[in-house]
């Protein structure tokens, strides 16, 4: 019996096949997505735990004393051997440590580091570089794995924390190329470079500055001496200021920030610069040999426009007359690469003080 042309064509049933397919492939899409989900959160919380561990201060008082041996000593030191102290330090070595297990992300940090000319070519994974590692992350040409940062981060702070210490530690020992060292590796570590001489670092350090609106500073340094009380000779075992002035070419106004705060006249006031002048002698003295720091004093300059900034330093004169010759090493520990430096000199006569003189100076 034909079917009437009218009759309408019977529901085709949908294949079981398809209907089992259609949902394995939801159930798979909706395990691929809490798993990636599920992935996701456990890497934040192991990156929260991680940061835990490495945020309160990495380095203490104690940090500092495992170092001073080296700075105390008598043998020269240059700012690769002051870093390599740093990173033998108690706390800086266990931050290494932890690094030390994210191999990948510590070889691929090398890699960058050494094509930049930041590291020497034998250095090796050992904990204690794998701290310098960290301490140079910044001057890596892309930043390094985000499971290193705040152990680097850590790790730069509690080497920040140690050099002030360690520099004021250097002047007290009379070693010139400690205290040199300090204030050149802190300017490294702040910006994030291996040098403070190297030609590429400062190059990348005046772009940077270029770029914020702030002139690079240009400055010479001049120094003098005169007797304390104003008198025209300089008496032996007498009170004996040298000055010394920093000249700034690059005066002006600027976009620079105050590099710190610094009590004046009963309130803070911003400094937009400092320079640390080191004092050392050029002759033998009772008071130290050829070389050894005489004293220092920080220059600070409270107005970008200022031309030249001041600071006064009191030593007490030999005890043998004579004329001594002093060197003024001008460095800044926030900035790579600038540095100045001038010699001065003065008599000192055996005359004795006239009783006047003695008076004043008694008064």
């Amino acid at each position: 019996m034909s079917t009437p042309p009218n009759a309408s064509e019977p529901e085709e049933l949908e294949d079981p096949r398809a209907v089992v397919a259609t949902v394995v492939s939801i159930v798979v899409a909706a395990a691929v997505l809490w798993t990636a989900f599920s992935f996701r959160m456990y890497r934040k919380a192991k990156d929260a735990a991680l940061a835990r561990r490495a945020a309160p201060p990495c380095a203490t008082l104690a940090d500092v004393a495992a170092v001073l041996p080296l700075v105390e000593s008598p043998d020269p030191i240059d700012p690769p051997a002051l870093l390599a102290a740093i990173a033998a330090a108690p706390a800086i070595d266990a931050l290494a440590r932890l690094a030390a297990h994210h191999a990948r992300a510590l070889r691929s940090l090398h890699a960058a580091l050494l094509s930049r000319g930041a590291l020497r070519a034998e250095f090796s994974a050992a904990p204690r570089e794998v701290a310098v590692l960290l301490l140079l992350h910044k001057a890596a040409p892309a930043p390094p794995h985000r499971l290193l940062l705040p152990l680097a981060a850590a790790a730069v702070d509690g080497a920040l924390y140690m050099l002030p210490s360690l520099y004021e530690a250097s002047v007290k020992a009379k070693r010139l190329s400690a205290a040199l060292a300090a204030l050149s590796l802190q300017a490294c570590l702040k910006a994030g470079l291996w040098s403070d001489t190297d030609p590429e670092c400062i190059s990348i350090e005046r772009e940077q500055l270029a770029a914020a609106g702030v002139p690079y500073p240009d400055i010479r340094v001049r120094a003098s001496a005169r007797s304390w009380m104003r008198q025209p000779e300089i008496h032996a075992g007498k009170m004996v200021e040298l000055e010394v002035v920093v000249e700034r070419a690059h005066a002006g106004e600027s976009n620079a920030k105050h590099q710190k705060k610094v009590p004046r006249d009963g309130k803070l006031v911003p400094v937009m610069e400092t320079y640390a002048c080191i004092i050392s002698r050029e002759t033998d003295t009772d008071g130290g040999s050829k070389g050894s720091i005489v004293g220092c004093v920080d220059v600070d300059v409270y107005d970008v426009k200022q031309e030249e900034a001041k600071g006064i330093l009191k030593i007490v004169a030999p005890k043998l007359p004579g004329t001594y010759e002093f060197c003024v090493y001008v460095r800044s520990a926030v900035l790579l690469g600038v540095r100045a430096e001038a010699k001065c000199s003065f008599d000192v006569v055996s005359e004795q003080p006239t009783r006047q003189e003695a008076d004043s100076d008694y008064d």
